[in-house]
């Protein structure tokens, strides 16, 4: 059973281009705001290269904003895919246990979205792995060519001390 926290929307932080660090939080909104910068607002899904945050690829999920308010996974990347070991692609943030209305990852995202502006939180786990502890999460807003939206995020795993990331995305957490 999965237990939900009060939500509070302080705990969600708008993210402040000029207090950008090196974690993968900030390489991930630092290019955005790259892309931000071409434009002059926010940018088009289609500006999204890829190639120019292989690194950080393993960690982001991209989400498509449906016309009944409901979000579908369209990528997660393969070190998401590990931790919830079953294939989120494809489905609707609705079908999946503890990601409802009340849910913290939903309202991160509603506020993404409010703000269209990247927003970062750090929140207990509260997910299958015994082996994480914690995340921060970034997301961000990307518009579609047909004037709909998608969010881009990515998720940092904070480890249980003494788990080393062999332990969280060995064998035995491979997908289902």
């Amino acid at each position: 059973m999965i237990h939900h926290l009060p939500i509070v929307d302080s705990q969600f932080r708008t993210v402040d281009r000029h207090a950008l660090g090196g974690d993968l939080c900030d390489q991930l909104s630092a290019y955005w705001f790259q892309l931000f910068d071409k434009t002059g607002s926010t940018p088009y899904r289609a500006l999204f290269d890829p190639f120019a945050i292989p690194q950080l690829l393993p960690q982001v999920i991209l989400l498509d904003v449906l016309e009944d308010g409901d979000l579908r996974y369209r990528l997660l990347g393969t070190d998401i895919d590990q931790l919830t070991r079953r294939p989120y692609t494809g489905k609707r943030i609705s079908e999946i246990p503890g990601q409802g209305p009340e849910s913290r990852i939903r309202r991160l995202y509603s506020v993404v979205l409010e703000r269209m502006h990247p927003v970062q939180v750090h929140l207990p786990y509260v997910g299958p792995s015994a082996l994480c502890d914690s995340v921060e999460q970034v997301a961000m807003p990307l518009l579609t060519k047909d004037g709909g939206v998608q969010l881009l995020s990515l998720v940092k795993f904070n480890l249980r001390e003494h788990v080393r990331p062999a332990d969280f995305l060995g064998d035995h957490f491979r997908l289902a």
